[in-house]
């Protein structure tokens, strides 16, 4: 169990990222299994946990059972590879989710954001897309809270 960073990416880290993650930090449970290395360990979020729901829609990235969908297919995953690979992509994952979260993406990428730049930029719309709905005690904009 651990906590994953932010932005391990080697491209430059977005200005909203921290507003769109909020204070929360993504936390982990990586299991290995007796196959291992030639079967991939398994990555948990524990925080954010997804909901059964998004366990059963593939749009999220999530296996039911809870498990995160870090590799594209069976073969994705080699025997040599660093476990730090499939922690990076599960830092993404977790951007990922937050933007889906903000209603900003209707699915996840198919090769994730860790090793794709081109949702870079929707993590500045999310927090401007949050910025410019009305909460529950305004409409239209115009603030009617007592």
């Amino acid at each position: 169990m651990g906590v994953l960073p932010r932005w391990p990416f080697e491209r430059p880290r977005p200005e909203a990222l921290d507003e769109l993650l909020g204070d929360r930090e993504l936390q982990v449970l990586v299991v290995y299994s007796a196959a291992h290395p030639m079967v991939p360990p398994t990555i948990y979020s524990l925080d954010p946990e997804p909901s059964v729901w998004e366990q059963t829609q593939s749009a999220w990235h999530v296996a039911p059972g809870g498990s995160l969908c870090l590799l594209q297919s069976d073969g994705g995953w080699q025997p040599e590879a660093s476990l730090t690979e499939l922690l990076a992509k599960a830092s993404g994952w977790r951007i990922e989710y937050a933007l889906m979260k903000a209603g900003v993406i209707d699915e996840m990428s198919v090769n994730g954001i860790v090793s794709d730049p081109s949702h870079d930029h929707l993590i500045d719309r999310a927090i401007q897309r949050v910025a410019e709905t009305p909460g529950p005690d305004e409409v239209g904009g115009a603030d009617v809270s007592p």
